[in-house]
């Protein structure tokens, strides 16, 4: 039976600052946890440019490069202290704040030919209900609203989508 692969990024700051995905992603180059040992050479991590311009060209290049079966994009969101699991991307850059190169941008569409919205091909509830217990204590998985379309990892998820639907 063929091993899948597995594709899993963070991203660079905004600023001089740290991001929580990079910590995640770069922990992992350097100790890969026993559970995700046996995917071996077929188990991917990046860090992406804080880029808007050029973080697409570098996910693509990563999808077409190594083929993942499943794309884990891990992405920090100001405000949130708990792990989400994301069930829609809207296909819309609309940052409250600059990005790395000192982009800002509001309103644009991340690809003009795309639909304005991909759903996720996971259950996020089931895997926030496997993540933590009870359920009782669980924020709902996150929807589209003002915080989701300021996130510029909903971007980058709204771009995994796009290049794999092609």
């Amino acid at each position: 039976m063929p091993v899948a692969r597995i594709l899993v990024t963070g991203f660079e700051p905004n600023d001089d600052g740290l991001n929580a995905s990079q910590a995640v992603v770069e922990s992992l180059i350097g100790d890969v946890p026993v559970a995700l040992r046996p995917f071996g050479d077929h188990l991917h991590l990046a860090v992406l440019p804080g880029n808007t311009h050029t973080v697409s060209v570098s996910l693509i290049e990563l999808i077409e490069e190594h083929q993942p079966n499943f794309c884990v994009l891990v992405g920090q969101a100001p405000g949130r202290s708990k792990v989400t699991f994301e069930r829609v991307a809207t296909n819309l850059r609309d940052f409250m704040v600059a990005d790395r190169a000192g982009n800002i941008e509001t309103g644009s569409h991340i690809f003009a030919e795309a639909p304005a919205a991909y759903f996720s091909t996971l259950d996020a509830l089931e895997l926030a209900n496997s993540w933590r217990a009870p359920a009782s204590q669980q924020p709902p998985p996150i929807t589209p609203g003002i915080i989701f379309a300021i996130k510029r990892c909903s971007s980058h998820f709204t771009m995994r989508q796009h290049v794999t639907s092609l």
